[in-house]
């Protein structure tokens, strides 16, 4: 009885595993360690403020991996930097451990094609792109911004299997700050990242200075 017990244990473990209810063994303390390595390894000790970017539909896009926003005082000095790090960086670690700087939209599209799973229906197009926004906006990050995905920006289309969809970032105006990024996703038939576009139009309001 014993032995049917155990083999019908590994069964459903393995049918949890296949359907992606068991999360990988990566968790937020292993992440931070390992980008407390990487940091390490390029230089970086100390002086920079790490934050998680774990919103709702991130998780739900990309439930196996952990980002990370890493930022260094701008106002009223700007500290130096060793390269490859800017003011504000998007990190992202894998469900291996590896740490990738993404660096640009660029390297967020390169990382939405490999690990993004198949868009097949609304919500998980919907989830792509506010996925998208939101490890977007700290490329225009300053630390002084607040920014904010309104429902009624998102917007979707359907043409023969393909899956449109696109939705805008707003800056939430205060202190002078204004404006907006967008971004459109386009899947195929398969649900795989055919083309991703941002554009953004993002104004800050006066910053403080050492005068």
């Amino acid at each position: 009885m014993k032995r049917i017990f155990v083999i019908a244990a590994l069964v459903i473990a393995a049918s949890l595993l296949a359907s992606g209810q068991l999360k990988n063994k990566m968790t937020d303390q292993k992440a931070r360690e390992s980008l407390a390595q990487w940091l390490a390894g390029h230089g970086v000790s100390q002086g920079g403020l790490i934050i998680s970017i774990a919103e709702a539909p991130i998780s739900r896009a990309f439930p196996s991996h952990f980002f990370y926003a890493l930022s260094f005082r701008r106002y009223p000095v700007a500290q130096a930097l060793p390269e490859p790090l800017t003011y504000n960086n998007l990190f992202v670690a894998q469900p291996d451990g590896k740490v990738e700087l993404l660096s640009d939209t660029n390297a967020l599209e390169a990382f939405f094609r490999a690990a993004l799973a198949p868009v097949k229906n609304e919500d998980q197009a919907k989830d792509a792109v506010r996925a998208w926004l939101r490890l977007g906006e700290e490329f225009h990050q300053d630390g002084l911004f607040e920014f904010t995905i309104p429902e009624d920006t998102l917007a979707l289309a359907r043409e023969g299997g393909v899956i449109k969809v696109s939705g805008k970032a707003k800056v939430i105006p205060d202190g002078g700050n204004k404006g907006e990024i967008t971004a459109s996703l386009i899947f195929n038939q398969n649900g795989g990242l055919v083309s991703a576009s941002e554009t953004g139009d993002v104004v800050a309001g006066p910053r403080p200075s050492n005068e």
